[in-house]
């Protein structure tokens, strides 16, 4: 009973959320010429630890060092990039939602032309190979375009091998933007100290990168948005609904 629960485990998927973005795009953001300093004072005021990184007519750059996430915005857009330290974080909904809002009303936004929302998966292997070979099952398994080049009868191309698949799903409203390719994670130090240093960075790190972009296709008024139901919403759909479909 021990020896099948240690292969059970053992087999087990570990999946670690690497990213989580949200960005909100918009017309005629001009006010931000007038305004991104009365904005960054706003954020400073509302999220203390942030500090203005970068500022320049297009956008503005803001970040946490500690709490991993980053600001930006500007006459187009508005973004928020944060990198979880748990798959149940929620910290994203709980900067998105005042960060989007501040930005919105501040650059009087009524409409939003684009709310996409991207999280990144690394689902962990034991070597970059391992990897790479998940990916080609995959889309042999669902004739997603493993065999494309092997049957085109030139050594040249049926010699190459498929190294990242990028899937679009769409109806009239929304749709998915589905990315699977191989990383690692590998860390180097140079300097004087170098050989000290060494023997206590992390190990390399090797995992399947999947990428879900879900975005809206239809203009959407600013007032409707609710970001942090938005981003609850989404992430639920892709670690409950789409992430297990690349996991089997």
């Amino acid at each position: 009973m021990l020896a099948v629960l240690l292969i059970v485990i053992l087999r087990a998927v570990v999946t670690e959320v690497a990213q989580d973005v949200i960005e909100v795009r918009y017309p005629r953001g001009y006010l931000h010429w007038d305004r991104s300093g009365k904005i960054a004072n706003d954020l400073l005021l509302r999220f203390p630890g942030i500090e203005v990184d970068e500022g320049s007519p297009a956008e503005v750059t803001l970040s946490h060092k500690d709490e991993q996430v980053t600001f930006v915005y500007g006459v187009q857009l508005a973004r928020v990039v944060l990198i979880p330290k748990s798959a149940q974080s929620d910290k994203l909904g709980d900067y998105a939602n005042e960060f989007i809002n501040i930005v919105l009303r501040n650059l009087e936004v009524k409409t939003l032309t684009r709310v996409a929302q991207r999280v990144i998966y690394h689902i962990l292997t034991e070597s970059k190979a391992e990897a790479e070979e998940r990916l080609e099952k995959f889309a042999k398994r669902h004739h997603a375009g493993a065999n494309v080049l092997s049957s085109s009868g030139d050594e040249r191309l049926s010699a190459k091998k498929l190294r990242e698949l990028m899937l679009r799903f769409e109806d009239e409203k929304t749709g998915i933007n589905i990315t699977l390719k191989a990383g690692e994670s590998v860390f180097n130090i140079t300097g004087p100290n170098s050989d000290e240093l060494r023997p206590h960075i992390p190990p390399p790190k090797y995992f399947l990168v999947f990428s879900a972009d879900i975005y809206t296709k239809q203009p959407l008024a600013a007032a409707e948005l609710i970001v942090s139901e938005l981003i609850r919403s989404n992430d639920k759909l892709v670690s409950t609904r789409l992430l297990p479909l690349f996991t089997d």
